[in-house]
């Protein structure tokens, strides 16, 4: 899932593999509104998905802060016309950018986010990390590659958009490892 500068979160759906399509559906958490999902239309062609998706299970989403979305399945970077949502034929464009590079050892990039004004990658194959180029799907390191089996992983990243509003104070927060309550003083 990923969330736009409006809060509104944007998830890709899938039939069972393989399949001839996907969804693309926003959902409002603040109004309690799961929307009709619209058809993402794949191109076709050399190095697109083609009409066929043999593997969605390695891949994800991600929203730039400009409002730029990107889907990687099948290491195969795409972005699609998110805008045209709820339009009269309920399709949505979504145009291939690139293969993605994979490091070595890694079988397939499974995490997307945004972070520091980069899209962060994770592949499976020992808690690889790189930054991708949304523009040729090239991949450059970054400082935080984990050896496997340190308790380091990602299978599926996200991020939130931080708004202008009422200051927070952090009172108290329990470790993940151990899941609790996150407390707020306003």
């Amino acid at each position: 899932m990923a969330f736009d500068n409006n809060g509104i979160g944007w998830t890709l759906e899938f039939p069972a593999a393989p399949c001839s399509r996907a969804f693309l559906r926003p959902i409002d958490f603040a109004a309690g509104i799961y929307n009709v999902a619209d058809t993402l239309d794949f191109t076709t062609g050399p190095g697109g998905i083609g009409d066929t998706l043999w593997n969605p299970g390695n891949g994800d989403i991600t929203m730039m802060p400009s409002g730029q979305l990107y889907y990687n399945f099948d290491n195969k970077l795409y972005t699609p016309d998110y805008g045209s949502y709820g339009g009269p034929t309920r399709h949505i464009k979504s145009t291939y950018i690139d293969s993605t590079k994979l490091p070595t050892g890694a079988p397939a990039l499974v995490g997307l986010a945004f972070s520091d004004g980069d899209i962060i990658s994770s592949y499976t194959g020992g808690c690889i990390y790189r930054r991708l180029n949304p523009v040729t799907g090239d991949t450059n390191n970054v400082s935080y590659t984990y050896t496997a089996g340190k308790g380091v992983r990602s299978v599926d990243m996200t991020q939130l958009v931080s708004r202008c509003g009422p200051f927070k104070k952090l009172i108290s927060v329990t470790s993940y490892r151990n899941p609790g309550p996150i407390r707020y003083g306003i």
